[in-house]
């Protein structure tokens, strides 16, 4: 028997649970843990080879349905972890710095500051000067 073969009968039963969850609470949103559950077997499904909606249908459900479950299980963790996404813009309103000169050196220590506009004779006597 294949792994796609042998998938089929727990798809029959976690579609059964899926349908028992929502008939009892009367609602269409699931539980968070059950749609995990969900998810994980869609991504065993995947791995075994099936399409994606192959194995949402096994369940019940559709892929678009299961990528939308994905979204609340991501979000979830991230709630749950206190984070939260960052999208970074760049702001019109903020000058942007000038450009540096490639043909200056400069001099950048590992504690992150910098030494810039010197010529090379005048940056390397102030870099022997340094501890």
């Amino acid at each position: 028997m294949d792994k796609i073969t042998e998938l089929e009968p727990r798809g029959a039963a976690l579609k059964a649970e899926l349908a028992e969850y929502r008939r009892r609470f009367r609602t269409r949103s699931i539980s968070l843990e059950l749609k995990r559950a969900a998810v994980a077997f869609v991504d065993e499904g995947i791995a075994a080879g099936m399409w994606q909606g192959h194995a949402a249908q096994l369940i019940g459900s559709s892929a678009s349905t299961v990528e939308k479950w994905r979204e609340a299980i991501a979000d979830a963790e991230m709630e749950a972890t206190g984070l939260l996404p960052v999208r970074v813009v760049d702001d019109p309103s903020r000058p942007k710095p000038p450009p540096r000169s490639t043909s200056q050196p400069a001099l950048v220590s590992p504690g992150g500051w910098r030494i810039e506009g010197l010529a090379l004779p005048d940056l390397l006597a102030l870099l022997q000067t340094l501890p």
